[in-house]
C-alpha cells in the first residue's frame, strides 16, 4: 500500500513539473497606511490621498514603509497633530510566475 502511494505521489510530482509555468520563490507583499488618532471615533481612522482622514475603506495605501513615511512629512499641520503612524493593513504571500515560451 505504501509503495502504491509513493508511486502515485512521484507520478503526480513529475506531471506537475512538466507544466509550462515557472514560479520563483514566494515573497511577502505588505500594504501600509497612515493611522491617526481621531477624537470621537469608535474605530480607527486613516489619512486619505486628499490630505484628510477617513475610515479604512478610504485610506491611502502604500507598498512600502518608506513611501508611507514620505507621505507623513507632506501632511498638513492639523493632520500632523493627530499622531500619524505607519500601520500595516495586510500582508500577503505571492509567488510570481511566468509562462514558458
Amino acid at each position: 500500500m505504501i509503495a502504491f502511494w509513493l508511486t502515485l505521489c512521484s507520478a503526480f510530482g513529475s506531471s506537475v513539473s512538466t507544466a509550462n509555468t515557472k514560479c520563483s520563490a514566494s515573497e511577502i507583499k505588505s500594504i501600509w497606511a497612515i493611522s491617526l488618532s481621531c477624537r470621537g471615533w469608535s474605530s480607527p481612522c486613516y489619512a486619505t490621498s486628499s490630505g484628510g482622514y477617513s475610515s479604512r475603506s478610504g485610506a491611502k495605501t502604500f507598498d512600502s514603509i518608506d513611501s508611507a513615511q514620505r507621505f507623513i512629512r507632506q501632511l498638513s499641520k492639523s493632520i500632523q497633530r493627530m499622531n500619524p503612524q505607519v500601520t500595516q493593513l495586510a500582508s500577503e504571500q505571492h509567488t510570481p510566475c511566468t509562462e514558458d515560451e
